[in-house]
């Protein structure tokens, strides 16, 4: 999915509409890719508008050294490295294990509260990176 800020989705255990059969979800107020796993045990997946059109993942072989706002797979988007950018305070990273949106996808995180130069080395052995806006474009050193 190519989602436009409010973009809203998650994965569902019912159809009920109760807060109890959400298994997870996520909410973004930036435009980017958005990536999810839909595990075949989900009985549902929901997602509105500003997410954009729902297609199956297909992988690259061009990856690019630099990284906008969004969520990119490692070694098929994005290579591997050590990147930096110049970040605004409220700037929010993370590098995943998964695509499944659960706590546990994450490796590790940062939300930065002060603004200027941040750098992060994303792993070969990492699934995707995800940034927000507020982290500019990153690029590969």
């Amino acid at each position: 999915m190519n989602a436009t800020p409010g973009c809203y989705w998650e994965r569902q255990s019912g159809l009920g509409g109760s807060i109890g059969e959400i298994i997870t979800n996520d909410f973004r107020s930036y435009a980017g890719r958005v990536i999810v796993d839909i595990a075949a045990t989900d009985v549902g997946f929901e997602f509105d508008a500003e997410c954009g059109t729902l297609s199956t993942f297909v992988g690259s072989n061009q990856m690019a050294t630099t990284i906008p706002a969004g969520t990119h797979a490692v070694n098929q988007h994005i290579a591997p490295g050590t990147y930096v950018s110049m970040v605004a305070s409220g700037c929010y990273w993370e590098r995943t294990a998964g695509f499944s949106g659960s706590l546990a996808d994450i490796i590790t995180n940062d939300f930065v509260s002060t603004a200027g130069q941040q750098f992060v080395t994303i792993l070969a052995s990492d699934v995707g990176f995800t940034s927000d806006d507020d982290c500019g474009v990153w690029q590969r050193v």
